[in-house]
C-alpha cells in the first residue's frame, strides 16, 4: 500500500514539473550531462567493445530538474539513457520524487520522500550515473555493476534528518523500497547461469548515517542494505533441474563502511563492505551449492592529487571475493567444474582527469585486473574469461 502510494506521488511530481502554471516555485533548478566513453580490453568484451579492439564502452546522457515550492516542498525528476551492452538506451527514471520539509530550524532537519528514490549507498551511488562526479571513468568496483539497477533506486518511501553543530554536520536517511530484482545481469549474478525463470521483489531497506567535519575535510559513513527476494524456477532452469526444485528465497545483507579525508591538493578515501548473500529452499538435485550462503567481499583504496584546480590524477588499488572463504574460487571450480575466475578480482588503476571548463571534463585511465568477477557472465561467460587482463579507457563529458 505505501508504495503505491509512493507511486502515485512521484507521477505528482512530475506533473508539477512539467506543468509550470500548476506550482508556484520559489526556485528551479536545471541540470543536464552526456559522455561518452572508449575502452580497449584484453581478452573480454566491455560494453560494445570486442576483446582487443577499441570501441564503444559506455554512453550516457541524462537531464533532471527540481523544484523548491514554499520552502516545505521538494519535487525532483531525473530521467537518464544509459548504452553500456546491455541496457540499450530506454530512458529510465532515477528520480521521480516529491518531498515534504517537517522540520527546519536551529540547525535540524527532519524530511519525509516519497516516489522513485536513490538509495543512500557510499559516497557515490546516488551519482553513479553521473559522469563528472565519479572519481574515475570506472567507479570502484565496491559499486558492483552487475547490481547497478537493484541498488541505484527504486520506488520506496523515505524518512531523512540533518543536524548540524560545530563537532560537524550528521545526516541520516532510511528508505523502504521495492527492488528492481528482474536485471538479466543481476539474475545471472545470484543464481549462477542465464536461467528463464523469474525473481520477485520484497519488501526491502536500505540507509545511511554520514558524518562530516565543520570544515568538510573529512566524511565518515555506515551505510546497509537488507535487500529480499523470490527466484520461481521454470522446468528448463538448472539444466531441467527446474521442474523438481522448489521457489527459492534470497536475501543480500550488506554493510558498507566509507571514510575520506581531503586537504588542498590530496584526497584519500577508502570504502569497505560485505555483503551476506542468503540462499534458501531451492533444492536443486545435484546443485547443492544453490542453497549455500557466502558473503561477498569488496573493498578499495584511493588516493588522488591535484596539480591544479583543472588537473588531477589517481591510483586506486581494488578487491571482490565473491566468497571471501573461498578468495581463489577453487572450492566453487572443484564443486561446479567451472572457472575460478569469476569467483574474485584485484585490479590496480590508474587514471588522469582535466576540466578545461567548467562544462567539459575528460578522462583516461588503465586497468591491470587478476580475475573477472567485475565481468557481466551476460557478455564473458566463463568458458572464455581470462584470469589476468588489462583494460584502457578514454572519456569526455559535457554537464550543465
Amino acid at each position: 500500500m505505501g508504495l503505491a502510494v509512493a507511486k502515485c506521488l512521484s507521477w505528482a511530481a512530475l506533473c508539477a514539473l512539467v506543468v509550470p502554471s500548476c506550482v508556484v516555485a520559489s526556485e528551479v533548478q536545471w541540470h543536464g550531462f552526456v559522455s561518452e566513453a572508449l575502452v580497449y580490453a584484453d581478452h573480454h568484451r566491455m560494453g560494445y567493445a570486442k576483446p582487443n579492439q577499441l570501441g564503444s564502452y559506455l554512453s550516457e546522457g541524462g537531464l533532471n530538474v527540481s523544484a523548491q515550492i514554499d520552502g516545505h516542498w521538494l519535487l525532483s525528476a531525473q530521467v537518464l539513457s544509459r548504452w553500456d551492452g546491455i541496457q540499450v538506451g530506454k530512458p529510465r527514471w532515477d528520480v521521480l520524487m516529491a518531498e515534504r520539509m517537517l522540520l527546519n530550524q536551529n540547525g535540524q532537519q527532519l524530511a519525509v520522500q516519497a516516489g522513485m528514490l536513490k538509495n543512500p549507498y557510499g559516497f557515490y551511488n546516488t551519482t553513479r550515473d553521473v559522469a563528472h562526479t565519479r572519481p574515475g571513468i570506472v567507479l570502484p568496483w565496491v559499486y558492483h555493476d552487475q547490481a547497478r539497477n537493484f541498488v541505484l533506486s527504486a520506488p520506496a518511501m523515505a524518512v531523512r534528518g540533518r543536524h548540524t553543530a560545530t563537532w560537524g554536520n550528521l545526516s541520516w536517511q532510511l528508505n523502504v523500497l521495492q527492488p528492481d530484482v528482474n536485471n538479466p545481469t543481476m539474475v545471472m549474478f545470484l543464481v549462477g547461469a542465464q536461467q528463464g525463470g523469474q525473481m520477485q521483489p520484497r519488501r526491502s531497506a536500505v540507509g545511511q548515517v554520514l558524518w562530516e567535519s565543520e570544515r568538510a575535510d573529512w566524511r565518515l559513513a555506515w551505510s546497509f542494505t537488507d535487500m529480499g527476494m523470490h527466484y520461481r524456477p521454470v522446468p528448463t532452469d538448472f539444466r531441467g533441474a527446474g521442474a523438481f526444485s522448489g521457489a527459492g528465497d534470497l536475501s543480500l545483507r550488506s554493510h558498507l563502511l566509507s571514510l575520506e579525508h581531503n586537504t588542498e591538493h590530496w584526497t584519500h578515501t577508502v570504502e569497505y563492505a560485505q555483503a551476506r548473500i542468503l540462499r534458501d529452499n531451492f533444492n536443486i538435485p545435484g546443485v547443492p551449492f544453490m542453497d549455500r550462503h557466502s558473503t561477498l567481499e569488496q573493498g578499495y583504496v584511493q588516493m588522488a592529487y591535484r596539480f591544479t584546480p583543472n588537473w588531477q590524477t589517481w591510483l586506486r588499488r581494488d578487491w571482490m571475493f565473491v566468497d571471501n572463504q573461498d578468495r581463489n574460487g577453487l572450492a566453487f571450480a572443484a564443486l561446479t567444474g567451472q572457472s575460478p575466475y569469476q569467483r574474485y578480482m584485484r585490479d590496480m588503476s590508474w587514471g588522469v582527469r582535466c576540466d578545461p571548463t567548467p562544462n567539459w571534463s575528460l578522462m583516461a585511465e588503465v586497468h591491470h585486473i587478476n580475475g573477472a568477477a567485475n565481468l557481466a557472465l551476460f557478455n564473458n561467460p566463463p568458458a572464455t574469461q581470462r584470469p589476468r587482463w588489462n583494460m584502457f579507457l578514454l572519456q569526455a563529458d559535457y554537464h550543465f
